[in-house]
């Protein structure tokens, strides 16, 4: 018996201060991995849930996967203000900076925080789809139907938007700061199959399923046995930075680097790929810079990836600051901006 089921009053209240500081990773980018970022297992597992396996939709109810090309999306967390209005006016400046609107805007839910919210009708109201990262939690409560409530009500507030939006669940469950909650690799597939089983007997058919390791995790084989199965995952993900000098080794990581582990495994499935999270820091001047701009060639050297996320923001994470900005030097922000313009980003 793992500790959590020895000790379930303790193992309830980290649920509950993983939920608060899950809920400043909504706002902020000062929480930890398990809330805002980090032999093959895609069996077939079933799920206890009573009834037949719903209908889960149409294709064409989701959002699309290019034919060439890769989409362009975002986080974007302003440092300081928070508020609603300062986050739309930080999108605001970054896409009128870009001179392009982003195909993805990402937004990040603890496990117990109601969503759809005003970002996803706001995102929508200005031509980006939605892309909700929602954290899952301990995988015996989910298995045992403890939160099945609450897990179809939200599958009601996405089927209400009547629109396509991304649903990356659970991300980076093998990541140091989730696994225990994930459990086992067996647990966690039951928990993500019957979170998807419920989403499908409410009907919801705009929902996109992104499964997301970290793309170390690929590397190290460590995330290959969490993987769901072919039929309940649309696309397949994972999250990774190049974090230099934030890093003891100071190692300086390119982009086929980072992600070729998880684009041999994306490719073997036939999934559309993606990069969930994905990030510089700045080392010496003008590596940031030379960083994106091989990047944007890697990437189209990858054509599997269908899309890419960048994650915007200054984030204190194990002791350390890691500027992810893409403007922390303007020939950075220069060569960012040359890849979100480039025609290859949109699609």
């Amino acid at each position: 018996m793992a500790d959590g089921e020895a000790m379930p009053g303790l193992r309830r209240i980290t649920t509950v201060l993983l939920s608060v500081v899950g809920l400043l990773a909504t706002t902020g980018c000062l929480a930890t991995d398990a809330l805002t970022p980090r032999p093959d297992g895609g069996g077939e597992v079933t799920t206890a849930l009573p009834g037949t396996e719903p209908d889960p939709g149409t294709a064409s109810d989701k959002p699309a996967v290019p034919a060439t090309g890769s989409y362009f999306g975002m986080w974007i967390n302003p440092v300081g203000d928070q508020t609603k209005a300062a986050v739309q006016a930080k999108w605001a400046e970054r896409e009128a900076a870009m001179g392009r609107t982003a195909d993805i805007a990402h937004s990040f839910y603890p496990f117990s925080t109601s969503f759809p919210s005003w970002r996803e009708t706001w995102h929508l109201q200005h031509g980006r789809t939605p892309m909700i990262s929602w954290n899952g939690t301990y995988s015996s409560d989910v298995n045992r139907g403890d939160h099945d409530d609450l897990i179809r009500t939200r599958a009601q507030g996405v089927k209400a938007l009547g629109a396509p939006v991304f649903l990356r669940y659970f991300w980076e469950p093998e990541g140091s700061k989730k696994v225990a909650m994930a459990e086992s690799p067996a647990a966690y597939i039951e928990q993500f199959r019957r979170v998807h089983r419920i989403f499908a007997q409410e009907g919801v058919t705009n929902a996109a399923w992104v499964w997301c390791p970290t793309s170390w995790g690929f590397k190290a084989g460590t995330a290959q046995p969490y993987y769901p199965g072919d039929d309940v995952v649309d696309w397949i993900c994972a999250d990774g930075y190049n974090f230099g000098p934030t890093k003891p080794s100071n190692t300086w990581s390119e982009w086929t680097t980072i992600y070729d582990a998880f684009y041999a495994f994306g490719q073997a499935h036939g999934k559309p790929l993606m990069a969930g999270e994905y990030g510089s820091v700045e080392r010496y001047p003008g590596e940031k810079a030379a960083w994106f701009r091989s990047a944007r060639n890697q990437i189209k050297a990858m054509p599997g990836i269908k899309a890419v996320v960048y994650f915007d923001c200054l984030r204190y994470e194990d002791s350390v600051w890691h500027d992810w900005r893409p403007d922390t030097s303007p020939d950075s922000w220069t060569a960012f901006t040359e890849l979100a313009q480039d025609p290859y980003f949109n699609p």
